[in-house]
């Protein structure tokens, strides 16, 4: 795992995934605290969905604001 794939709220999103999907596919440790992993994961997961929602729409909103991303204010 590299950093670039977590620079992102989407690409934690991928990450937490495949640690989700590891954690849930291990057959070593107790249940317990494979559970307990995994509800700790999701928890961050759902926080980066939240924050990926909100990377979409501030974007949009940006583009709009710069119209088209020219970096460019209008009046």
């Amino acid at each position: 795992m590299s950093n670039q794939e977590i620079e992102t709220a989407g690409g934690l999103l991928r990450t937490l995934a495949c640690l989700i999907d590891e954690v849930l596919h291990s057959t070593s440790g107790d249940i317990f605290i494979r559970a307990r992993t995994v509800g700790y994961l999701a928890s961050i997961g759902l926080k980066a969905c939240e924050t990926a929602s909100l990377e979409i729409r501030l974007a949009r909103l940006e583009e709009a604001i710069n119209g088209g991303g020219d970096g460019q204010h209008r009046a």
